[in-house]
């Protein structure tokens, strides 16, 4: 699972706004110390495994909350918490298990928080039945046996691909026209983003071919407001060319050659758009400076969602398009053969 710069941020909202309001003479209407959950978790039939990260935020008029967040025992909760996750329509109950992620390979980013231990609550999906269109409830039981956190979220269910088409994937970015990419959309999906992961070898001289790939995030947050059975997104062709030049180094001692593209199109619920409409709804020279929060979570904050990311592998470049990636304008330095 590929965790987003969105749990970061709503991780430094909590903190900071908590600890600024606290601080604030003019604006006291906090009378004791407390704390306040902080959730991210966004469940996904097409992960291998389902992770939900469960912190908490503290207020305190003694310390600094960026002080308390840099201390995991002020971080974490302890090992005696519950995360369960419930299927309401079963009414099946699955616990999630309480893991140190860096020691499987999920590092966190630098920052404010430490980046070891990296707590999380987990469950391989094997374990779990994410069937599409089901509701699942998230609990959150402390071992203070303070009241319960949940949140509840629909499971998202698959998008078609229908163009480039499956049977005959190739995209021709042209400087005249636009490419268009469209899908069906998947059931209680309503924001999307699209990705195109760019396949390409290099060598230097005498050298094997080393396989090398991008990801260019190409759209996000693209919404489905009309509940629309089929969506359609247009791209124009200089932001994929420019986005090969910036992220590929130009060298000359090496070789290089254009294989293949991945296009994946990533839907969110509800609560993912939500999320991103009050994080956008208080921008500009005309917004108070108060800082937009989403939650959908019970006595704290945070998300609890789901997404499905359906990928279509494979995909060809059109000849016009190889030869631009070749001798193009903007990429004629990179040595593509």
């Amino acid at each position: 699972m590929r965790f987003t710069t969105q749990f970061l941020l709503l991780s430094l909202i909590a903190f900071s706004s908590l600890y600024m309001v606290s601080c604030d003479n003019s604006l006291d209407v906090i009378e004791e110390s407390g704390e306040i959950p902080v959730v991210y978790g966004l469940l996904s039939p097409t992960d291998t495994i389902q992770f939900i990260r469960v912190e908490r935020a503290f207020i305190d008029r003694e310390t600094s909350a960026l002080e308390l967040a840099k201390d995991p025992a002020q971080l974490y909760y302890d090992e005696n918490t519950s995360v369960r996750v419930r299927d309401e329509e079963s009414g099946l109950v699955y616990l999630l298990n309480r893991i140190d992620a860096s020691t499987i390979g999920y590092t966190r980013d630098a920052g404010i928080f430490p980046e070891t231990p990296n707590i999380l609550y987990a469950i391989h999906s094997d374990d779990i039945d994410l069937t599409s269109d089901g509701i699942f409830t998230l609990e959150i039981e402390r071992s203070d046996s303070t009241e319960l956190v949940t949140a509840e979220t629909t499971i998202v269910g698959e998008s078609r691909i229908i163009r480039p088409l499956e049977s005959n994937p190739v995209l021709d970015f042209s400087e005249i026209s636009e490419t268009i990419f469209r899908w069906r959309t998947g059931l209680n999906a309503k924001v999307y983003d699209l990705y195109l992961t760019i396949n390409y070898q290099e060598r230097e001289n005498g050298t094997d071919w080393e396989n090398k790939s991008l990801l260019w995030v190409m759209a996000t947050n693209l919404e489905d407001d009309a509940n629309e059975q089929l969506e359609e997104y247009r791209q124009e062709s200089v932001p994929f060319f420019s986005f090969i030049s910036r992220e590929i180094e130009t060298d000359p001692t090496k070789l290089r050659r254009f294989v293949n593209m991945d296009l994946t199109v990533n839907g969110g619920t509800a609560e993912l758009l939500e999320y991103q409409r009050v994080a956008n709804a208080n921008l500009g020279i005309t917004s108070t400076q108060d800082v937009p929060t989403f939650s959908n979570i019970s006595s704290g904050r945070g998300i609890f969602g789901s997404t499905y990311s359906t990928v279509l592998k494979g995909i060809r470049l059109s000849n016009d398009s190889r030869d631009s990636i070749i001798s193009g304008r903007f990429t004629n330095d990179l040595n593509f053969q």
